[in-house]
């Protein structure tokens, strides 16, 4: 048989096991062995709820807070300005106060943030740990204490984002290879970056960058032959309402001049 990992410390009374073999048609020939040592306390009905929270290895702080006031937990982090539960929020704050003073232990998780509370997750163990410590009752404490695997997780002593990844993360392998393969990549943009600045015109950027910008504008599907195409003077125009000169100020015609003469990719037969 299986077990969900977080349900497989589950503890039965056994009263309650020998009620429902009993129901079930089942010969009980030693029936002491079920019956309830006389020596402990009578049998006290434990809300399910209960069970599978004892069971967990990890708790949300919320889930934390709800149990320490024997209450089951929400399924979500709530907001903090819930009404009527200030003292369930009260609680959340009692546990981050917990959590930063080491008094309680943090797994070491991916989703882990060291000032978002709602993504610590607490072992459940260390909060048994702080109660019998403390003399502090735990509510689930009586269900666990016959719990002994040890947390499937690594632990911190207190939110800490030095997180030793390559323990927490089995695709450290896979992952150190991805880092490989772009710092590789940026060397090689690097290079080519370098490479470029090496052949940058002297030419001021403000003539140079007008030429291009007409080229492209008229020339982007130039096709090789002379003909056809927009004329000069209507280049020139364009050129002359379109760009400033360096100062901010208009071109001047011997600039026009240059741009067009730059852009056009064919030598004009007055040129």
């Amino acid at each position: 048989m299986t077990y969900h990992s977080d349900y497989k410390n589950l503890l039965f009374s056994k009263d309650e096991i020998f009620s429902l073999l009993s129901k079930a048609g089942f010969p009980l020939s030693d029936t002491n062995f079920f019956s309830a040592d006389q020596s402990q306390a009578p049998y006290k009905p434990v809300q399910q709820w209960m069970r599978l929270y004892a069971a967990k290895g990890a708790l949300r702080i919320h889930e934390a807070a709800w149990i320490l006031a024997n209450e089951e937990p929400i399924d979500h982090y709530p907001n903090t300005n819930i009404l009527g539960k200030e003292n369930l929020i009260k609680n959340i704050w009692f546990f981050v106060d917990l959590v930063e003073a080491g008094e309680v232990e943090c797994l070491n998780t991916s989703s882990h943030i060291d000032d978002e509370p709602q993504t610590w997750l607490i072992d459940h163990k260390s909060i048994l740990r702080w109660g019998q410590k403390t003399r502090y009752e735990w509510p689930l404490a009586e269900l666990m204490q016959n719990s002994s695997e040890p947390s499937s997780l690594s632990i911190s002593s207190k939110p800490n984002s030095e997180i030793d990844i390559e323990t927490s993360i089995p695709e450290m392998d896979i992952l150190r290879k991805k880092v490989d393969e772009l710092e590789e990549e940026i060397a090689q943009l690097r290079s080519k970056i370098e490479e470029i600045g090496q052949f940058r015109p002297l030419h001021p950027e403000y003539l140079l960058g007008a030429a291009i910008a007409t080229q492209r504008k008229y020339w982007a599907s130039w096709d090789g032959a002379r003909a056809g195409g927009t004329k000069s003077i209507a280049i020139k125009d364009y050129i002359r309402s379109t760009f400033l000169g360096q100062d901010g100020k208009n071109l001047s015609t011997a600039e026009v001049n240059a741009i067009e003469k730059v852009a056009c990719p064919f030598r004009r037969g007055n040129s």
